[in-house]
């Protein structure tokens, strides 16, 4: 009933800039990226409507110190199956990523609050509140 319930493929790309350093305000103290990805339905439920849809995931992080970030990490939807301004919901945020152990295991941990600057009407987001917590695994391939 809430769902979309279509099968969906499509593209995904990354660019993204690590800075070397913390603490101070060159660039070199700066994470800056965007992950954007767009999918189209390739089968299920005739019945439903076509989905044509991408994410754009923007951040800008300040380095604080080895571990802590602060910034925004927002994710921009556009449904361009919808007309006009109801296509596109924008946040934009600030908030605070971290870390931490929990036994031996490395856990990152993050929380954001976001404004919509752009949302469908009359149905869309006006604020987010936005938390995570995400175990970080050794890299398989060092």
């Amino acid at each position: 009933m809430l769902g979309q319930e279509k099968w969906q493929a499509g593209l995904a790309g990354l660019a993204v800039r690590l800075g070397n350093s913390h603490g101070g305000l060159g660039i070199e103290n700066w994470n800056i990226g965007v992950l954007a990805q767009q999918w189209w339905d390739v089968g299920g439920n005739d019945d439903r409507a076509d989905t044509n849809q991408s994410d754009i995931q923007y951040f800008i992080n300040w380095k604080q110190n080895a571990t802590d970030l602060i910034g925004m990490t927002p994710n921009i939807q556009i449904d361009w199956e919808k007309e006009g301004s109801d296509r596109f919901t924008v946040p934009i945020g600030m908030g605070k990523i971290g870390f931490f152990r929990w036994g031996k295991m490395p856990v990152r941990w993050g929380a954001e609050i976001q404004y919509y600057v752009m949302q469908p009407d009359p149905v869309g987001p006006e604020w987010n509140l936005k938390f995570f917590l995400a175990p970080v695994a050794a890299n398989p391939f060092k």
